[in-house]
């Protein structure tokens, strides 16, 4: 199953990675060009890991809902949800990040 893009606060950076946060696909608009590189690769790699630790919080939910003793998934490495805030946090800083199935009501 391939990821959702994850997109920066101002919609001009997504990427789509692997569950351990391999860019498979990485847009960046025109106007994202003229920023400093190294932040524009920064916002880039906190992307990475926020579509990482989506991925990995989903993979670790439905083991557990299928059954899977919890020490045996702890023992896979996956992000747990505070992993997750964590992730969304360094990318989003105090705004409300984008609602995700992670957020939603």
């Amino acid at each position: 199953m391939i990821a959702k893009p994850v997109r920066s606060a101002s919609g001009g950076v997504a990427v789509v990675t692997t569950d351990r946060g391999l860019p498979i696909r990485v847009k960046i608009d025109s106007g994202e060009m003229c920023r400093d590189a190294e932040d524009l690769a920064r916002e880039i790699l906190l992307l990475c890991r926020v579509s990482a630790s989506r991925q990995q919080v989903a993979r670790r939910r439905s083991l557990e809902s299928s059954g899977v003793a919890p020490a045996v998934v702890d023992r896979l490495g996956l992000a747990d949800a505070a992993e997750l805030l964590a992730a969304e946090a360094a990318v989003f800083g105090e705004d409300e990040p984008p609602v995700t199935w992670s957020r939603s009501s």
